[in-house]
């Protein structure tokens, strides 16, 4: 018996648009769900985020540079 995880991975394998998967996963997870995703997969690091685990916008530097 297949998981559904290695059958969705299988149908991206024959087709299946790995953009369409990717925005129905992040749509689907929690927030905390794809921080801990984004740090695991390297994505992100925890200096990305402040000391309260917010992420930096690190485009909004109100004029400090």
């Amino acid at each position: 018996m297949i998981n559904v995880r290695d059958k969705i991975l299988e149908m991206v394998e024959m087709g299946l648009s790995k953009d369409d998967v990717i925005l129905e996963c992040l749509k689907y997870m929690s927030v905390d769900e794809v921080k801990d995703m984004a740090l695991r997969g390297g994505f992100l690091s925890y200096e990305d985020f402040d000391d309260n685990m917010r992420l930096i916008d690190k485009e909004d530097n109100n004029g400090k540079e």
